[in-house]
């Protein structure tokens, strides 16, 4: 593939995945504006996106708490009145579910000073560094035999206490900021999400990028696009409800008479405006999205990132998608889209990576590359 691509500053030009949940180790050596993972299911897509999302946090503990909660790693007591706390599997972030100092979770980019590093170390109560934790929790942790976690982005760092109530930071240095991340998954987004998103963009240029987007893949005129409904504060957005304003219809209809696949994008065009300067993930990007839009569909997520400066990792096991994704890469020439097949293999995950020359090949000649 060439080079003439002109976007430039990608926060992960390529990406290191090791000792993270399902994930021994994963190297990809370059990635896009817009990267498109695809494999069979169970091989570990959605990992490399909750890899992303911790990253892109900057590995604090209550992203790591998110993304267990997600897999159902927190339970609550059997009896509240006994216990009121929550219970997090901290292992369960581990390759294998095995927490050894000698095999920390690595993500990041592939030059090891970028990384995120979360190692669990034999605490030194002698050290200073741990002056700052109370008392309490040190006892408890000598007492109970409880590793401690040590969790560092290029040079900061913090302590994770993995207690049963869901941990606790000491800050050792000043974290560095988070980065931007939104995500939309296999579902819909929730009203609540989509009215917090909602209100950053409207009455902005990209309230008529999201309109102009819908009306492109349904194949209707659409003037107007909006949410209403009872104030977002008292009810955290559950009573709104999206609506179009069509050219073809004076009044205004609900945006889910126009089908899942507007629902779908509705909330992928949201999130690609929320994530200016960040990053967008999309599981199972295919959901919702009829085969013959395929192509349109990806040249909005790929022109809106660009615009946008958003770089989004997308996962997909359907042949549609990836073939409409490589029909899109090839016509936005000023846009890099990559595909990369996750292969499993004896130490770990092999990517496959495709320029958009083999995606044009594969396009045209209905190769398959899931």
């Amino acid at each position: 593939m060439d080079d003439t691509h002109n976007d430039s500053g990608l926060q992960l030009p390529d990406l290191y995945i090791e000792n993270f949940r399902g994930i021994r180790k994963l190297s990809i050596p370059r990635l896009g504006r817009v990267t498109l993972l695809a494999g069979r299911n169970g091989v570990g897509k959605t990992t490399a996106l909750d890899a992303i999302r911790v990253y892109a946090a900057r590995g604090r503990h209550q992203a790591l708490a998110r993304v267990l909660d997600v897999h159902d790693e927190i339970t609550t007591p059997s009896d509240p009145r006994k216990d009121g706390t929550v219970h997090i599997n901290w292992a369960a972030l581990f390759y294998e579910r095995s927490i050894r100092e000698e095999a920390p979770v690595s993500i990041g980019p592939r030059e090891k000073t970028g990384q995120l590093r979360i190692r669990a170390i034999v605490p030194d109560y002698g050290d200073p560094a741990f002056s700052r934790m109370s008392h309490t929790l040190l006892h408890r942790l000598s007492e109970d035999g409880l590793p401690l976690f040590e969790v560092d982005c290029q040079g900061h760092a913090y302590f994770l206490i993995p207690l049963a109530s869901g941990g606790s930071a000491s800050s050792v240095e000043e974290l560095l900021p988070e980065i931007k991340c939104e995500l939309v998954g296999p579902g819909a987004l929730a009203r609540s999400d989509m009215a917090r998103m909602w209100n950053k963009v409207a009455l902005t240029d990209d309230e008529e990028r999201i309109a102009r987007s819908i009306g492109l893949t349904c194949g209707l005129e659409v003037n107007r696009v909006g949410m209403i409904g009872d104030d977002v504060r008292e009810n955290g957005g559950d009573r709104l409800r999206g609506l179009v304003r069509l050219k073809s219809d004076k009044r205004p209809v609900p945006l889910r008479s126009l089908g899942e696949g507007a629902i779908r994008l509705f909330g992928v065009a949201l999130a690609l405006a929320n994530s200016r300067d960040g990053f967008l993930l999309i599981d199972e990007a295919e959901n919702g999205i009829h085969h013959s839009v395929q192509r349109n569909y990806w040249s909005i997520v790929l022109q809106t990132a660009h615009e946008n400066n958003v770089q989004v990792f997308a996962t997909t096991h359907s042949w549609d998608c990836v073939r409409g994704f490589a029909q899109a890469a090839v016509e936005n020439e000023n846009v890099e889209g990559v595909l990369v097949r996750l292969e499993k293999e004896e130490d770990g995950l092999r990517a496959v990576r495709y320029s958009e020359d083999d995606l044009k090949i594969a396009a045209d000649q209905r190769i398959e590359v899931r």
